[in-house]
């Protein structure tokens, strides 16, 4: 597999940034900023295309499956498992596997909820925190993002 293209590491990080903040302070994820970056994709797209036209077809193929299924599985989630996920962490996710692809999209996932996980059990030991209390998944998200980002170079 070629090198992930720089320019959509660096836009994903862009937006995994100030929503990760978004997340942690109102506990809620900006539509706004998931359009931005949603509408940033086809540019991006559309210059890769310019520099390497025979890879274009396939770069777009994975990023649409993973953004499908991740988004499905996060779907899944939310209507089974109803006050796991709020909309915007399904709404992130598909973004993050427009962005990542199939393989390292997968991995993000996985790494957030992984560690996401370890977060919410320490949490539930210490005393005087309920287990009502929620945690903000872009911050996992954007830290898996990362992690599967530099384990493929």
């Amino acid at each position: 597999m070629a090198a992930f293209p720089l320019a959509r590491t660096f836009v994903l990080a862009l937006f995994l940034i100030p929503v990760s903040v978004c997340d942690l302070r109102f506990r809620r994820i900006p539509n706004r900023l998931l359009l931005a970056a949603v509408c940033a994709y086809p540019v991006l797209l559309a210059a890769e295309g310019a520099f390497s036209p025979e890879t274009i077809l396939r770069s777009c193929v994975d990023c649409l499956l993973a953004g499908v299924i991740l988004g499905m599985f996060c779907f899944l989630c939310r209507v089974f498992l109803p006050r796991s996920v709020g909309a915007g962490d399904v709404k992130l996710l598909v973004l993050a596997g427009l962005y990542l692809g199939l393989e390292r999209g997968l991995a993000a996932a996985l790494l957030a909820v992984i560690s996401a996980a370890a977060a919410a059990a320490v949490r539930r030991c210490q005393p005087g925190t309920g287990r009502e209390e929620r945690i903000p998944l872009a911050p996992f998200l954007a830290a898996g993002a990362a992690l599967s980002l530099l384990c493929h170079f």
